[in-house]
């Protein structure tokens, strides 16, 4: 079961979907610069956690300004996800607690 809560911890973590959109370039002095806003969300199945983020540059050139972060929190799809993990974590325990044992009294182990 602990593998199983691993992996489910795991999916949730990673980031599932990221979008890096160019907003605008503006005049600053002689250079242009762009303005990048990028999105990631994260939750597994369904996205929980969206985080919003902009900066100048490609967000791999330049750091993203501190206070440029914003985070929302989707509370019916952590529900669902939340109601989905119990139930994997379930059938697993039926799995460990009742088929295994069965099995191996049938077999005379």
């Amino acid at each position: 079961m602990m593998f199983v809560t691993g992996a489910l911890i795991w999916a949730n973590l990673n980031e599932r979907i990221e979008h890096t959109i160019q907003q605008c370039t503006f005049d600053e002095g002689a250079t242009f610069r762009d303005v990048y806003s990028t999105c990631k969300y994260f939750g597994w199945p369904y996205e929980g956690l969206m985080t919003f983020r902009w900066g100048l540059d490609p967000p791999e050139k330049v750091a993203t300004p501190p206070n440029s972060g914003h985070f929302t929190f989707f509370y019916t799809k952590i529900a669902v996800d939340v109601m989905i993990y119990i139930w994997i974590l379930i059938a697993v325990w039926f799995v460990c607690e009742f088929l295994i044992p069965r099995r191996a009294a049938r077999k005379g182990a």
